[in-house]
């Protein structure tokens, strides 16, 4: 189990979308230098993801999970579509303090990493990943992510846990 690298790595690389905006507004601005920071920025934060991710998958101790109700929890990602489309009410991207941009989003993901709001993540939506609250019979609550789509929550499948609360379907995940 991650833990608190795994809740950085969700809450941190959720923002590479944001930088991809941010590229198209100094494009747009003619500033190419910032233009090509924020692209590799993004790319490096797409990067951490997936490898992080890949590791996990193929290296945590697998167990068999059994879930007793399941609801989607992919419901943040309008949210993330208005954070990430207001950048673009912006003029100009020379207008932006970095420093103040950088702290802000330092805060947000320590913030969000430390409670228990970090699960959704658009880079895995992107790849075809669901983000589920489900319910075990201890009557505890988790967030599956799994590629399949959840029709049947009677059957037991082999997961990984990411962090405290984050299950990942292992079983599934193949599709």
């Amino acid at each position: 189990m991650l833990s608190l690298l795994a809740k950085i790595v969700l809450t941190g690389t959720a923002f590479a979308p944001i930088m991809a905006v941010y590229s198209i507004l100094a494009f747009i601005d003619k500033d190419y230098w910032l233009t090509a920071v924020l692209v590799i920025v993004c790319i490096i934060l797409v990067l951490i993801l997936i490898l992080t991710f890949s590791h996990a998958l193929k290296t945590f101790e697998k167990f068999d999970f059994s879930i007793t109700s399941a609801e989607p929890s992919d419901r943040e990602s309008v949210v993330f579509l208005l954070i990430y489309i207001l950048p673009l009410l912006r003029f100009s991207v020379s207008e932006i303090n970095w420093i103040y941009f950088g702290a802000s989003v330092i805060v947000f993901v320590w913030f969000t990493a430390a409670g228990y709001n970090y699960h959704f993540n658009p880079i895995l939506r992107l790849q075809r990943w669901h983000f589920y609250k489900v319910s075990t019979e201890e009557g505890v609550m988790y967030v599956l992510i799994t590629k399949k789509q959840l029709r049947n929550v009677a059957e037991a499948f082999s997961a990984i846990q990411l962090t405290e609360y984050v299950i990942v379907d292992i079983e599934r995940s193949q599709a």
